[in-house]
C-alpha cells in the first residue's frame, strides 16, 4: 500500500530512509525518483548508513555505481549521466540488481526498459528548501520489503 510522508529536514528524511532500510529484504530494488535536488542521494545515504556503513556516501554520478560493504551489500546506481543501455551492460548491472544485495537506483527512468518486474519506488518531491513529500510505493508481490 502506498505511503506518503512529509519531512521537514534532512534528519527526518534520514529517519524515514532508515525505517525503510530495516524492512528491505535481500535482493530488493529501490527506485529513487524525483527532480534534480529533490533529495534522492540524501535518501540513499540514509539507507546505506542505516545498514551499517560508516564512511562517506557519495553519489556515483560519474561512475554509474558505487558498492557499499553493508549487510546485505548495497549497490547505489546514479543514472543521471547514462547515455545508452550499453553503459549498463558494460558494468554488468544485471549481476548486481539480480543478486542478494540491495540496489538503489537514482534516475531509474533512464533504464525503464531494463527494469525488473518487482521493485519499491520512492518518489521525492521538493516542496520548499527543507520540506519534501516522499511517496513509498511497494512492489505488488511484497517480495522486496518485509
Amino acid at each position: 500500500m502506498e505511503q506518503v510522508k512529509i519531512t521537514t529536514s534532512e534528519e527526518e528524511t534520514n529517519i524515514l530512509a532508515s525505517q525503510l532500510a530495516s524492512k528491505l529484504l535481500p535482493g530488493a530494488i529501490v527506485l529513487l525518483n524525483g527532480d534534480m535536488g529533490a533529495g534522492k542521494s540524501v535518501f540513499a545515504r540514509g539507507i546505506i548508513q542505516s545498514l551499517g556503513y560508516k564512511g562517506a556516501v557519495t553519489s556515483p554520478t560519474f561512475t554509474l555505481m558505487n558498492e557499499y560493504p553493508t549487510e546485505p551489500v548495497v549497490y547505489h546506481f546514479d543514472l543521471y549521466r547514462l547515455k545508452s543501455y550499453d553503459q549498463l551492460y558494460d558494468i554488468g548491472y544485471d549481476e548486481y540488481i539480480y543478486s542478494d544485495g540491495i540496489s538503489l537506483i537514482e534516475w531509474s527512468e533512464k533504464m525503464e526498459h531494463l527494469l525488473p518486474e518487482n521493485y519499491v519506488e520512492i518518489i521525492i518531491e521538493k516542496i520548499d528548501p527543507t520540506t519534501r513529500k516522499i511517496t513509498v510505493i511497494p512492489d505488488d508481490n511484497n517480495e522486496m520489503i518485509s
